[in-house]
């Protein structure tokens, strides 16, 4: 029977916790929010966003890196030598080792159009008269080996359909990816037109940016759903 020292049990104890940090900072798949937001979720006061989650992996990365730069094993080494490897290269390498999984997994699955993710998203919104411009900036990233190729739709907040009628925007443009993690930058511009021509100031100040937004990829054989929570 294998029996640790206490120094090796808190050094397992504290890499878990760090583990537990980052692996609770990872998105979701195909969603905006990470493990931990889709445990406690956003709190919005007026036109403030609170994050309390992010207290929470504060707090745990806290307790992670002072304990695991306190061990007794590293008593004799420079206390902000032993800390700059815990920052620069254990957590770094506990989250490449997610992203690895996730990219095997996929390499298993055959690299399907599941493998593109959203990394980064940005809508913007300008009027005039009866007209809205959309301006979309998305960011892929494709964990598949291959690449995939798709187009997408934009299921809009409810602010904006309420006020244009419209519920779905649709790209025509063929997009390809090159996998391995690799990112591909989408930026387009819709034109949406209002269905009350004296209502652009209410809807350009409409609830629309804190409302969650749709992004659906597809090509020939495989259709993919991605939701980006205003809050």
């Amino acid at each position: 029977m294998l029996r640790y020292s206490k120094d090796h049990k808190s050094f397992i104890l504290y890499s878990g916790i760090l583990y537990l940090t980052i692996f609770l900072s990872y998105k979701i798949p195909h969603d905006s929010y990470s493990f931990i937001q889709a445990l406690i979720k956003p709190i919005r006061n007026g036109n403030s966003v609170f994050y309390v989650s992010s207290l929470v992996v504060l707090a745990l990365s806290i307790v992670g890196i002072i304990g695991f730069v306190n061990l007794k094993r590293f008593e004799a080494r420079n206390k902000f030598l032993v800390f700059l490897l815990v920052v620069i290269i254990i957590i770094p390498f506990m989250n490449w080792s997610i992203d690895m999984t996730r990219s095997f997994f996929f390499w298993f699955q055959e690299d399907k159009l599941s493998a593109v993710d959203l990394d980064d998203s940005n809508l913007s919104l300008a009027g005039a008269n009866n007209k809205l411009t959309l301006t979309v900036h998305l960011t892929f990233v494709d964990y598949s080996s291959s690449g995939n190729s798709f187009q997408y739709r934009i299921y809009l907040p409810e602010s904006l359909s309420k006020y244009t009628g419209v519920d779905v925007l649709e790209s025509d443009t063929l997009y390809t990816t090159s996998g391995n993690r690799n990112k591909t930058g989408i930026t387009e511009t819709f034109d949406l037109y209002l269905k009350d021509n004296n209502a652009l100031d209410q809807a350009c100040s409409s609830e629309w940016s804190y409302e969650d937004t749709t992004y659906e990829l597809y090509n020939q054989s495989e259709t993919v759903k991605i939701v980006d929570h205003g809050l």
